[in-house]
């Protein structure tokens, strides 16, 4: 990463500030709370369950590179 007082990524800020005034800062339609409405709907739809505000103690319980959990812990659709 370059730090920000380098000349190009100077302009690259500069750059990104005069088309955000001249064009217009993209904003999405409905507010922000569409873009995390969006990133939850496509687990939901395969049968996931998302839990927020969730202590997490360790990890082990997640089969690596198999996608699954393992010791019983499923994700997905319960009947499947």
């Amino acid at each position: 990463m370059m730090p920000l007082e380098t000349l190009l990524t100077s302009a690259f800020g500069l750059r990104l500030g005069m088309l955000g005034h001249i064009v217009g800062w993209l904003f999405p339609r409905g507010g922000a709370q569409q873009i995390t409405a969006a990133l939850v709907s496509y687990p939901r739809r395969l049968g996931a369950e998302l839990v927020t505000n969730a202590s997490v103690a360790t990890l082990r319980r997640i089969a690596p590179g198999t996608g699954r959990a393992a010791g019983g812990w499923r994700f997905g659709r319960g009947g499947e």
